[in-house]
């Protein structure tokens, strides 16, 4: 139980840093009212998630039950199938986002449409790697490749912490906005790439 849930626990950890470290420092390293403009734009740009959260639940249980039965063709397809599925969902998600930012941001008051046009875009990209992805991340923990999943989330967060400290002294909230986008995009394609890679292997 323990060799099971510590790299869980890890990859939790690593997926909070990523989600408020660049808060976190926004606040120490610039002012108060730039913190309000990323956090409302992370959180509006983030709310697609929810839609990952409720297929993973459901298709996790399936998933597992066949990987355990070495039914490995039909695990692979259930991932496909829904990776299309939030693919093609993705894409209209950033689409509207993209049309429709200002409008969404007049919402909370026109600082925010003023500042956070950009920020919401670039949010709103990274966050279409993490619904584009699909359950990969849950396969990967359905599967007993949980660790590899977590090398993925090692790498993101030291890169979105490092861009941080880099870019939000100088460039503020759309320093933070790009480093997690960065973060974001980098540890979803590593995980297509695994993902692609264990597809292929020869069955054990």
């Amino acid at each position: 139980m323990l060799i099971l849930c510590v790299p869980l626990m890890l990859i939790a950890v690593m997926n909070s840093i990523i989600e408020l470290s660049d808060t976190l420092l926004l606040g120490v390293l610039r002012s108060a009212s730039e913190v309000s403009i990323y956090y409302i734009a992370a959180k509006i740009a983030a709310l697609s998630t929810t839609l990952l959260f409720i297929i993973n639940g459901t298709i996790a249980p399936d998933i597992s039950k066949r990987w355990a039965q070495n039914d490995r063709a039909g695990a692979f397809a259930i991932v496909r199938k829904y990776s299309r599925f939030m693919l093609v969902l993705a894409l209209m998600i950033l689409l509207a986002i993209g049309l429709l930012r200002e409008y969404i941001l007049a919402v909370f008051g026109p600082e925010y449409r003023e500042q956070g046009v950009y920020p919401l875009l670039v949010l709103a990209i990274g966050y279409f790697f993490v619904l584009a992805a699909g359950p990969l991340g849950i396969f990967m923990t359905m599967t007993g490749n949980h660790r590899r999943y977590l090398h993925n989330n090692i790498a993101a967060c030291v890169i979105n912490v490092a861009l941080n400290l880099i870019l939000i002294p100088r460039y503020g909230v759309n320093g933070a906005c790009f480093a997690t986008a960065v973060a974001l995009a980098i540890k979803n394609t590593l995980l297509y790439v695994q993902f692609k890679n264990i597809e292929r292997s020869p069955t054990p």
